[in-house]
């Protein structure tokens, strides 16, 4: 692991769910911890949905193993980073990410 590669504080959020007056479930992020990580920002594509353009931010983030072990970081976390929030799609291990203690996150920013 090359630690001095992992240089952006990144905050894991929390999912929430509760109750509104009506019964029905809200879902809020709340903010957990801070992890240094390192993060990639990878080329926007452009699509049309409906007629109306999308511009799509992928981003990797490069962490550190014990995150992905420990369940601190799963498929749908959302990760906020540079005040935008992002939500991993898929999480890249290899066949040494154990032993050199890296794994890479790609995620999408989560358009608000």
């Amino acid at each position: 692991m090359q630690s001095g590669k992992l240089t952006e504080i990144v905050r894991i959020l929390k999912r929430k769910t509760t109750r509104n007056a009506f019964g029905e479930e809200v879902e809020a992020y709340e903010e957990g911890s801070r992890v240094f990580m390192g993060v990639n920002s990878l080329a926007g594509t452009y699509r049309q949905v409906e007629g109306v353009g999308v511009q799509d931010y992928d981003v990797v983030f490069t962490g550190r193993y014990y995150l992905y072990v420990s369940g601190a970081i799963t498929d749908g976390t959302v990760l906020r980073w540079n005040g935008h929030d992002y939500r991993v799609e898929s999480i890249g291990l290899t066949s040494d990410s154990r032993m050199r203690n890296i794994v890479t996150f790609k995620c999408n920013r989560i358009n608000q």
